[in-house]
This record gives C-alpha cells, structure tokens and sequence, in this order.
C-alpha cells in the first residue's frame, strides 16, 4: 500500500462544507481523508480512505492507463464539495499523481475521475 505523502497536497478544505446525508456516509468519503492507494488495473486506482474503507476511481486522461510509477497522489473534488460519492458520475473529481516531492520537477499528470465504486 502506498500513503498519501503530504497532506497539504490535498487541497480540499473539509471544514467548509457539511458531509452527505447520514444514509449516504457509506457511500462517500471526504477527499482529504484518502490515506493510501494502490494500482488497481489499467485506469483505474484503489483508494484507501478513513475508517477503513476502500475505493475504486475510474479514470481518464492520456497518461493515466498506469499510474503504478508514481510516489503520491492528490484528490480533488469537482462538485464544490470535498466529497465524493458513489454514482455522482462524470467529471466529479481529479487525482494528480507525482514521484518526488512537490517543486522537486518530477513527472506529475492529472487524471479525471469518470465513477467511483466500492472497493473490493
């Protein structure tokens, strides 16, 4: 399993806007709570986020059918939330992925997020 290494990188700011509605919690996590990821296949990346949940993003982009290279991730969320549920559908995030640290002039590409399912 791989960490998110720096926790600034997130960007999302939690604290501005409320969670989802108690029914839907299991089927949502706060972007900035992403703890781990993983390479789950060609476009697509497992993401492991508080309390113990995991996460499948599907993702699009030119770059981003092997992601396996990179050191660390970011997540954000597109829908003026730092949430991201299960079948909001297209467009509704990005995940940026990067070896080195942040300013280091590594390779860094962004990658949308098309669906988000539960993890296995």
């Amino acid at each position: 399993m791989r960490t998110t290494t720096a926790a600034l990188w997130l960007g999302v700011a939690a604290c501005a806007h409320a969670p989802p509605d108690a029914a839907r919690t299991d089927d949502c996590f706060d972007a900035s709570g992403v703890l781990g990821w993983d390479d789950a296949g060609p476009n697509s990346v497992l993401l492991r986020v508080r309390g113990r949940r995991e996460f499948v993003a599907d993702l699009q982009g030119p770059q981003c059918s092997d992601v396996a290279w990179a050191t660390a991730i970011g997540v954000t969320s597109s829908t003026g939330s730092p949430w991201v549920c299960v079948g909001e559908g297209v467009g509704l995030g990005q995940i940026q992925f990067r070896d080195g640290p942040l300013g280091s002039g590594g390779r860094l590409i962004t990658c949308r997020v098309d669906a988000i399912r539960p993890g296995p």
